[in-house]
């Protein structure tokens, strides 16, 4: 049987940065790397929130990049 070995955990906000000359949306987002993986996710979305209000821009998400080890069992 397989198993998951997480690696890193990371936490990226994205935030409104204006429109394109098309109309498109454009996206800033900053990233916070070294996060604890075993945090519970309502701590991790109450920990972003808190982090966005400080900046200027409207946020538009939140997002956990999870990278991990696939090993094969035995």
């Amino acid at each position: 049987m397989a198993k998951e070995n997480i690696l890193t955990s990371k936490l990226k906000i994205e935030f409104d940065n204006g429109l394109t000359e098309s109309g498109k949306q454009k996206v800033k987002s900053k990233l916070f790397s070294s996060i604890n993986p075993a945090v519970q996710l309502d701590a991790l979305v109450e920990t972003g929130n808190n982090l966005a209000n400080f900046c200027s821009k409207a946020k538009l998400g939140l997002k956990k990049i999870v990278e991990s080890e696939l090993v094969e069992g035995e």
